[in-house]
């Protein structure tokens, strides 16, 4: 049954990745309904249904159904915050599901609860680097969240921060894997934004 429920997840990321999104829905929530019922007398289970959640309050939000998303990040955050306690191994795993949240907060128009799990999304990933490389794109991508948070709430001078340590991060990545090129350029545009916000017109003209 945990190879069937790993199946349908599988199966609703790639009609998401076809933009099939309605039909991306079923496979997904059959595939928490699973991982749950395993979860209930395996434990084990338990970080893929955290997984699981974290994917359905994705779908739900792609088909605009926000108030729906909400809960199952939620879930997705409680269950991984308990893991993670114990399991460091999941603490990646953690901040993606608080950014995830955060944005499900941002769509519901919940803009100061959403600065909370990106600011924690970010605190575990900038510990996560310091050690490990590996995890400096996440680093950058958590940055990046946590600049549109910042921008939301109109705190400009932050969300300018938080978005030039983003693009350093991924001007560094570049010279050693091009693959990151596309989000250094998407960090770019962000940046444009940023300087446009603060009337810095020619900067943003710039980066753009």
């Amino acid at each position: 049954q945990g190879d069937l429920a790993s199946s349908l997840n599988n199966l609703g990321i790639r009609y998401s990745d076809l933009g099939r999104r309605q039909e991306a829905l079923a496979p997904t929530e059959e595939a928490v309904k699973a991982f749950r019922e395993l979860a209930k007398t395996k434990p084990a289970f338990l970080g893929n249904l955290a997984g699981s959640l974290s994917m359905l309050g994705n779908r739900y939000s792609e088909l605009g159904r926000r108030q729906e998303a909400l809960a199952p990040a939620e879930e997705a955050v409680k269950v991984f915050r308990e893991l993670a306690k114990t399991n460091p191994a999941l603490l990646d795993d953690l901040a993606t599901s608080l950014n995830n949240l955060s944005n499900r907060y941002s769509e519901l128009g919940r803009r100061q609860e959403a600065l909370a799990p990106a600011e924690e999304a970010l605190k575990i990933r900038r510990e996560l680097a310091k050690t490990n490389p590996a995890f400096l794109g996440d680093l950058a991508s958590s940055l990046n969240n946590l600049g549109i948070r910042y921008s939301d709430l109109g705190r400009r001078q932050d969300a300018l921060a938080a978005t030039e340590e983003a693009l350093k991060i991924w001007r560094e990545q570049v010279k050693t894997n091009p693959a990151f090129l596309g989000d250094l350029a998407s960090s770019l545009g962000n940046l444009g934004i940023r300087y446009s916000d603060l009337g810095r017109r020619q900067d943003a003209l710039a980066a753009t």
